[in-house]
């Protein structure tokens, strides 16, 4: 039977935990750096045992934890044993003290997002997890995924920092997006129910549509349109930081995604450029 001992009960950490011993896994450990027993689970203060009695072991912690405990775990005899890291931008590089250990090494991470400790089960379905590392690794890794009805792909380390920086775009600033439009909202006195009722519908169009086709193919609105004094309008309800990121984003579509008149809403983007220049 394998043994797993997840380092790090974190978000990432935990989830995974309640994850793994939903499908049937009935060796799984969940370690941190204490012992905490009034939780969903229980969390035990990670010590070297806990590494040598484990089959695998997911370090699951910060990326700047990761060298200083793969250092720590060097001292162990780790022959034969898979020692996987979960940080969506460090390489395996990271573990090279544990495979001088005898460890067969690799970097592994959810392309998800995990917002609360002990996520349901259901949060995996569906998702893709990269891998990164030893080839010895991907066939207990493979099964995993499949069994938690998520799907794996291996990629080089340049690729899964490309694929990190991707997904922080996508998730990140999409959130830092909605909050925005959240508040030009309620700054306006819609409450906060009705600006969702407002733009979720809208928002999860947009990702089914970007779900079947190219970015490139599913813009609309004022920009993809060239409707300038529209952009000018929308701009002048802005503050002048606002301001310059919706010039700037307005910017990046201008010169990225096909537009209806790329030639005018450059020249207009420019005009407002230099209008604002002069003002400052």
């Amino acid at each position: 039977m394998t043994h797993i001992l997840i380092i790090g009960a974190g978000r990432l950490g935990s989830s995974l935990y309640r994850a793994l011993q939903s499908i049937g896994y009935q060796k799984v450990t969940l370690a941190g750096r204490e012992e905490r027993k009034a939780e969903t689970a229980p969390v035990y203060r990670f010590e070297p045992a806990l590494a040598e009695k484990s089959d695998w072991l997911f370090l699951a912690v910060p990326d700047d934890q990761i060298k200083p405990l793969a250092e720590q775990l060097a001292g162990l005899d780790l022959t034969g044993r898979h020692v996987v890291h979960t940080s969506g931008f460090r390489s395996s590089a990271d573990l090279e003290p544990a495979r001088e250990a005898g460890a067969y090494i690799g970097s592994w991470h959810p392309v998800q997002t995990f917002s609360r400790r002990f996520l349901e089960p259901s949060v995996w379905r569906g998702i893709t997890c990269s891998y990164e590392g030893d080839p010895q690794n991907v066939d207990f890794l493979r099964e995993m995924c499949n069994r938690l009805d998520c799907r794996l792909q291996t990629v080089t380390a340049a690729q899964k920092q490309a694929l990190h920086l991707a997904a922080t775009i996508a998730a990140n600033f999409t959130v830092a997006l909605l909050s925005w439009a959240e508040q030009i909202l309620t700054d306006r006195q819609i409450d906060r129910r009705q600006a969702a009722e407002f733009l979720l519908p809208m928002v999860n169009r947009v990702a089914e549509n970007f779900r079947l086709k190219p970015g490139a193919e599913i813009l609309t609105g004022p920009a993809k349109r060239g409707d300038l004094e529209t952009l000018r309008g929308h701009l002048n309800l802005l503050p002048p930081e606002e301001r310059e990121l919706y010039r700037t984003l307005t910017d990046w579509i201008a010169h990225h995604l096909p537009t209806d008149k790329p030639q005018e809403l450059r020249r207009f983007l420019k005009s407002i450029t230099k209008q604002d220049g002069a003002e400052k």
